[in-house]
Protein backbone atom coordinates (compact mmCIF):
# COMPACT_ATOMS: atom_id res chain seq x y z
CA UNK A 1 0.00 0.00 0.00
CA UNK A 2 1.23 3.40 -1.05
CA UNK A 3 2.33 6.28 1.52
CA UNK A 4 -0.93 8.20 -0.18
CA UNK A 5 -3.15 5.43 0.47
CA UNK A 6 -2.58 4.69 4.14
CA UNK A 7 -2.77 8.36 5.21
CA UNK A 8 -6.14 8.60 2.73
CA UNK A 9 -7.26 5.55 4.74
CA UNK A 10 -6.36 6.94 8.22
CA UNK A 11 -7.97 9.78 7.25
CA UNK A 12 -11.45 8.16 6.45
CA UNK A 13 -10.95 6.04 9.69
CA UNK A 14 -11.06 9.38 11.89
CA UNK A 15 -13.79 10.62 9.83
CA UNK A 16 -15.81 7.91 10.73
CA UNK A 17 -14.99 8.21 14.19
CA UNK A 18 -16.36 11.28 14.48
CA UNK A 19 -19.66 12.40 16.35
CA UNK A 20 -21.34 15.23 14.88
CA UNK A 21 -24.50 17.02 15.90
CA UNK A 22 -27.16 18.08 12.55
CA UNK A 23 -29.90 20.08 12.17
CA UNK A 24 -32.20 19.18 9.42
CA UNK A 25 -35.06 21.45 8.13
CA UNK A 26 -38.05 19.33 7.71
CA UNK A 27 -39.12 21.47 4.79
CA UNK A 28 -36.73 19.62 2.67
CA UNK A 29 -35.23 16.77 5.07
CA UNK A 30 -38.02 15.57 6.98
CA UNK A 31 -36.32 11.98 7.65
CA UNK A 32 -33.08 13.49 8.70
CA UNK A 33 -30.97 11.48 5.83
CA UNK A 34 -27.19 12.10 5.65
CA UNK A 35 -26.62 11.65 2.41
CA UNK A 36 -29.61 14.20 1.31
CA UNK A 37 -28.08 16.90 3.59
CA UNK A 38 -26.03 19.52 2.62
CA UNK A 39 -25.76 21.90 5.32
CA UNK A 40 -22.57 21.26 7.72
CA UNK A 41 -22.85 19.92 11.26
CA UNK A 42 -21.12 20.95 14.76
CA UNK A 43 -19.06 18.28 15.64
CA UNK A 44 -19.07 16.89 19.48
CA UNK A 45 -16.44 14.35 19.91
CA UNK A 46 -13.50 12.79 17.75
CA UNK A 47 -11.26 10.27 18.36
CA UNK A 48 -8.41 12.10 19.92
CA UNK A 49 -10.64 14.44 21.66
CA UNK A 50 -13.83 13.23 23.37
CA UNK A 51 -16.42 15.58 25.03
CA UNK A 52 -16.56 15.94 28.45
CA UNK A 53 -19.69 16.74 30.66
CA UNK A 54 -19.72 20.55 31.29
CA UNK A 55 -17.75 21.36 28.11
CA UNK A 56 -19.25 23.95 25.94
CA UNK A 57 -19.39 23.75 21.91
CA UNK A 58 -19.67 27.14 20.66
CA UNK A 59 -21.66 26.37 17.43
CA UNK A 60 -21.71 30.45 15.89
CA UNK A 61 -24.41 31.97 14.57
CA UNK A 62 -27.88 29.81 14.16
CA UNK A 63 -30.82 31.24 12.35
CA UNK A 64 -31.37 34.25 14.78
CA UNK A 65 -29.10 33.91 17.50
CA UNK A 66 -25.60 32.31 18.50
CA UNK A 67 -25.74 28.92 19.82
CA UNK A 68 -23.76 27.00 22.02
CA UNK A 69 -24.48 23.59 23.40
CA UNK A 70 -23.11 22.64 27.49
CA UNK A 71 -22.75 18.91 27.62
CA UNK A 72 -25.25 17.38 30.35
CA UNK A 73 -24.69 14.11 29.40
CA UNK A 74 -24.62 11.07 27.28
CA UNK A 75 -25.16 7.00 26.92
CA UNK A 76 -23.69 4.87 24.01
CA UNK A 77 -26.61 5.97 21.97
CA UNK A 78 -27.69 9.80 22.73
CA UNK A 79 -26.53 13.13 24.08
CA UNK A 80 -28.58 15.17 26.35
CA UNK A 81 -27.69 19.02 26.05
CA UNK A 82 -28.18 22.41 27.66
CA UNK A 83 -28.38 24.98 24.56
CA UNK A 84 -27.90 28.85 25.02
CA UNK A 85 -29.16 31.69 22.16
CA UNK A 86 -27.40 34.85 22.36
CA UNK A 87 -27.36 38.00 20.71
CA UNK A 88 -23.87 37.94 21.24
CA UNK A 89 -21.32 36.48 19.26
CA UNK A 90 -18.70 35.42 22.36
CA UNK A 91 -21.29 34.67 25.17
CA UNK A 92 -20.76 30.69 25.01
CA UNK A 93 -22.33 29.22 27.68
CA UNK A 94 -22.35 31.83 29.67
CA UNK A 95 -26.07 32.54 31.15
CA UNK A 96 -25.51 36.17 32.73
CA UNK A 97 -25.24 36.69 28.75
CA UNK A 98 -27.59 34.42 26.90
CA UNK A 99 -31.12 35.16 25.96
CA UNK A 100 -32.26 32.06 27.32
CA UNK A 101 -31.33 28.42 27.52
CA UNK A 102 -33.33 24.87 27.33
CA UNK A 103 -32.86 21.40 27.56
CA UNK A 104 -32.56 18.88 24.39
CA UNK A 105 -31.91 15.74 23.32
CA UNK A 106 -29.74 13.96 20.02
CA UNK A 107 -29.11 10.32 19.42
CA UNK A 108 -27.77 8.04 16.81
CA UNK A 109 -30.15 6.20 14.32
CA UNK A 110 -33.19 8.70 15.10
CA UNK A 111 -34.49 11.33 13.75
CA UNK A 112 -35.85 13.55 17.15
CA UNK A 113 -38.05 16.91 17.24
CA UNK A 114 -36.20 20.09 17.70
CA UNK A 115 -38.92 20.66 20.58
CA UNK A 116 -39.51 22.69 22.97
CA UNK A 117 -41.02 21.22 26.33
CA UNK A 118 -40.98 18.35 28.54
CA UNK A 119 -39.69 15.14 27.01
CA UNK A 120 -41.00 15.79 23.85
CA UNK A 121 -38.29 14.90 21.20
CA UNK A 122 -40.31 11.95 20.46
CA UNK A 123 -43.64 13.14 20.18
CA UNK A 124 -43.47 17.26 19.27
CA UNK A 125 -45.63 18.22 15.59
CA UNK A 126 -44.59 21.58 15.26
CA UNK A 127 -41.09 21.84 14.91
CA UNK A 128 -39.22 23.36 12.03
CA UNK A 129 -35.94 21.23 12.31
CA UNK A 130 -35.18 17.57 13.47
CA UNK A 131 -31.81 16.52 15.24
CA UNK A 132 -29.77 13.68 14.78
CA UNK A 133 -26.35 12.72 15.72
CA UNK A 134 -24.38 11.19 12.49
CA UNK A 135 -20.84 9.20 12.47
CA UNK A 136 -19.92 7.26 15.26
CA UNK A 137 -17.54 6.86 18.17
CA UNK A 138 -18.22 7.73 22.16
CA UNK A 139 -20.31 10.66 22.25
CA UNK A 140 -19.20 12.05 25.92
CA UNK A 141 -16.46 10.61 28.30
CA UNK A 142 -18.64 10.19 31.20
CA UNK A 143 -21.09 7.62 29.14
CA UNK A 144 -23.48 5.76 31.14
CA UNK A 145 -25.52 2.47 30.28
CA UNK A 146 -28.51 3.12 28.87
CA UNK A 147 -30.68 1.59 31.46
CA UNK A 148 -29.02 4.84 33.69
CA UNK A 149 -29.34 7.39 31.12
CA UNK A 150 -32.08 10.44 31.10
CA UNK A 151 -32.57 13.32 29.59
CA UNK A 152 -35.51 15.64 30.84
CA UNK A 153 -36.28 18.31 27.77
CA UNK A 154 -37.22 21.70 28.42
CA UNK A 155 -39.18 24.82 26.74
CA UNK A 156 -36.85 27.68 27.01
CA UNK A 157 -37.18 27.82 30.84
CA UNK A 158 -35.18 31.00 31.41
CA UNK A 159 -34.38 34.30 30.33
CA UNK A 160 -30.91 35.01 30.98
CA UNK A 161 -30.31 38.32 29.22
CA UNK A 162 -33.13 41.19 29.61
CA UNK A 163 -32.69 43.24 26.17
CA UNK A 164 -35.55 45.58 27.63
CA UNK A 165 -32.18 47.10 29.52
CA UNK A 166 -28.44 47.64 28.42
CA UNK A 167 -27.32 45.50 30.56
CA UNK A 168 -23.50 43.37 30.61
CA UNK A 169 -22.08 46.16 31.81
CA UNK A 170 -18.31 47.28 30.94
CA UNK A 171 -19.00 43.34 29.06
CA UNK A 172 -21.54 44.14 27.23
CA UNK A 173 -20.76 44.11 23.66
CA UNK A 174 -20.05 46.73 20.85
CA UNK A 175 -22.24 45.10 18.15
CA UNK A 176 -25.42 43.00 18.46
CA UNK A 177 -28.06 41.30 16.54
CA UNK A 178 -31.31 42.21 16.60
CA UNK A 179 -34.51 40.90 16.50
CA UNK A 180 -35.42 38.29 13.65
CA UNK A 181 -37.70 38.86 10.75
CA UNK A 182 -38.06 42.60 12.26
CA UNK A 183 -36.13 45.88 12.34
CA UNK A 184 -35.92 46.47 16.45
CA UNK A 185 -32.41 46.52 18.05
CA UNK A 186 -32.38 45.87 22.16
CA UNK A 187 -32.16 48.93 24.37
CA UNK A 188 -29.18 50.17 24.15
CA UNK A 189 -28.04 49.55 20.87
CA UNK A 190 -29.18 51.30 17.45
CA UNK A 191 -29.62 50.14 13.74
CA UNK A 192 -26.56 50.71 12.00
CA UNK A 193 -27.06 52.79 8.60
CA UNK A 194 -24.10 53.32 6.71
CA UNK A 195 -21.53 50.95 5.41
CA UNK A 196 -18.46 51.33 6.46
CA UNK A 197 -20.13 50.93 10.57
CA UNK A 198 -21.41 47.90 8.88
CA UNK A 199 -18.72 46.20 7.52
CA UNK A 200 -16.54 47.25 10.74
CA UNK A 201 -19.44 45.17 12.77
CA UNK A 202 -19.15 42.15 10.35
CA UNK A 203 -15.53 41.09 10.75
CA UNK A 204 -16.05 42.23 15.14
CA UNK A 205 -19.17 39.53 14.78
CA UNK A 206 -16.99 37.19 12.47
CA UNK A 207 -19.05 37.31 9.55
CA UNK A 208 -18.49 37.01 5.77
CA UNK A 209 -18.74 40.12 4.33
CA UNK A 210 -21.26 41.20 1.65
CA UNK A 211 -21.57 45.12 2.61
CA UNK A 212 -20.16 46.62 -0.12
CA UNK A 213 -22.34 44.85 -2.77
CA UNK A 214 -25.62 46.15 -4.21
CA UNK A 215 -27.22 42.57 -3.58
CA UNK A 216 -30.80 44.26 -1.80
CA UNK A 217 -31.14 46.51 -4.89
CA UNK A 218 -30.11 44.62 -7.21
CA UNK A 219 -33.09 41.87 -6.31
CA UNK A 220 -35.67 44.34 -5.22
CA UNK A 221 -34.72 42.99 -1.94
CA UNK A 222 -35.24 46.57 0.35
CA UNK A 223 -39.02 45.93 2.03
CA UNK A 224 -38.16 42.11 3.04
CA UNK A 225 -34.13 42.67 4.37
CA UNK A 226 -33.93 44.91 7.88
CA UNK A 227 -33.20 48.40 8.30
CA UNK A 228 -29.65 48.81 7.23
CA UNK A 229 -26.93 46.50 8.39
CA UNK A 230 -28.44 42.98 8.87
CA UNK A 231 -27.11 39.31 8.89
CA UNK A 232 -28.98 36.44 6.55
CA UNK A 233 -28.83 32.81 7.87
CA UNK A 234 -28.68 30.73 4.41
CA UNK A 235 -31.32 28.12 5.05
CA UNK A 236 -29.19 25.83 2.72
CA UNK A 237 -25.95 26.89 3.05
CA UNK A 238 -26.16 27.85 7.09
CA UNK A 239 -23.42 30.58 5.83
CA UNK A 240 -23.83 33.84 8.43
CA UNK A 241 -23.69 36.94 5.46
CA UNK A 242 -24.11 40.38 6.30
CA UNK A 243 -25.13 42.93 4.08
CA UNK A 244 -26.03 46.46 3.93
CA UNK A 245 -29.80 47.84 2.90
CA UNK A 246 -30.28 51.31 1.69
CA UNK A 247 -33.89 51.77 2.33
CA UNK A 248 -34.44 54.85 4.01
CA UNK A 249 -37.66 54.21 5.52
CA UNK A 250 -38.90 51.33 7.62
CA UNK A 251 -38.71 47.80 5.33
CA UNK A 252 -42.55 46.31 6.27
CA UNK A 253 -41.78 42.68 5.76
CA UNK A 254 -38.26 41.42 6.99
CA UNK A 255 -37.01 37.89 6.10
CA UNK A 256 -37.56 35.43 9.10
CA UNK A 257 -33.62 34.20 8.25
CA UNK A 258 -32.77 37.81 8.37
CA UNK A 259 -32.02 39.92 11.32
CA UNK A 260 -30.70 43.58 12.23
CA UNK A 261 -27.04 44.01 13.19
CA UNK A 262 -27.10 46.67 16.16
CA UNK A 263 -24.53 49.07 17.11
CA UNK A 264 -23.96 49.92 21.04
CA UNK A 265 -25.17 53.32 21.77
CA UNK A 266 -28.85 53.98 21.06
CA UNK A 267 -30.97 55.86 22.53
CA UNK A 268 -33.67 54.39 24.97
CA UNK A 269 -36.94 54.98 24.17
CA UNK A 270 -38.10 57.23 26.14
CA UNK A 271 -40.49 57.19 28.56
CA UNK A 272 -44.19 58.51 27.82
CA UNK A 273 -44.52 62.54 28.97
CA UNK A 274 -46.04 62.79 32.54
CA UNK A 275 -49.94 64.58 31.32
CA UNK A 276 -49.37 67.92 32.02
CA UNK A 277 -51.94 69.45 35.04
CA UNK A 278 -55.30 70.44 34.77
CA UNK A 279 -54.89 74.50 35.37
CA UNK A 280 -57.09 75.48 38.44
CA UNK A 281 -60.38 77.37 37.25
CA UNK A 282 -60.32 81.18 37.90
CA UNK A 283 -62.94 82.68 40.03
CA UNK A 284 -64.90 85.30 38.02
CA UNK A 285 -64.98 88.90 39.21
CA UNK A 286 -67.37 91.26 38.94
CA UNK A 287 -65.57 95.02 39.04
CA UNK A 288 -66.33 97.35 37.30
CA UNK A 289 -64.48 97.99 33.97
CA UNK A 290 -62.20 100.77 33.87
CA UNK A 291 -63.59 103.13 30.77
CA UNK A 292 -60.32 104.91 30.67
CA UNK A 293 -58.39 101.79 29.46
CA UNK A 294 -60.91 98.91 28.74
CA UNK A 295 -61.93 98.40 25.83
CA UNK A 296 -64.44 95.48 26.78
CA UNK A 297 -67.46 97.10 28.41
CA UNK A 298 -69.17 94.61 30.05
CA UNK A 299 -70.23 91.17 29.02
CA UNK A 300 -70.27 92.66 25.32
CA UNK A 301 -69.36 90.16 22.51
CA UNK A 302 -65.69 91.81 22.18
CA UNK A 303 -64.92 91.00 25.81
CA UNK A 304 -66.33 87.35 25.11
CA UNK A 305 -64.11 86.61 22.42
CA UNK A 306 -60.74 88.49 24.10
CA UNK A 307 -61.98 86.27 27.14
CA UNK A 308 -61.99 82.85 24.71
CA UNK A 309 -58.82 83.98 23.46
CA UNK A 310 -56.70 84.09 27.09
CA UNK A 311 -58.33 80.32 27.68
CA UNK A 312 -56.42 79.52 24.98
CA UNK A 313 -53.37 80.76 25.49
CA UNK A 314 -53.31 79.39 29.09
CA UNK A 315 -53.93 76.49 27.52
CA UNK A 316 -51.14 76.44 25.83
CA UNK A 317 -48.39 77.30 27.98
CA UNK A 318 -49.73 74.53 30.42
CA UNK A 319 -48.94 72.05 27.25
CA UNK A 320 -45.15 73.83 26.03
Amino acid sequence: MSAFALVTLIQLHLAASDVIYQVFPVAMNPTCDETAHSKPGNTISTASSVSQVGQCHDFGMGKSAYNAIEILGCSKACLCFKQYASNQADAGCNATRSLGANVKESCFNSCLQDCNGPNCGATATESETKLKLVGSGTICEQEVPEDQYSCETTGMMTRYYDTTTTGGGANEAAYVIGTAAGNDCPVGYTNILDKTTCQTAASSLGLQDKTQTNTVEEYGLADVRPKGCFIYVGENTGLSIAYFNPNEGTPSNPSDLASPICAQGGTPTPASPTPAPTPAPIAATTAAPDTETSSCPGNTAPCLVLAAAMVVMVGKQWNL
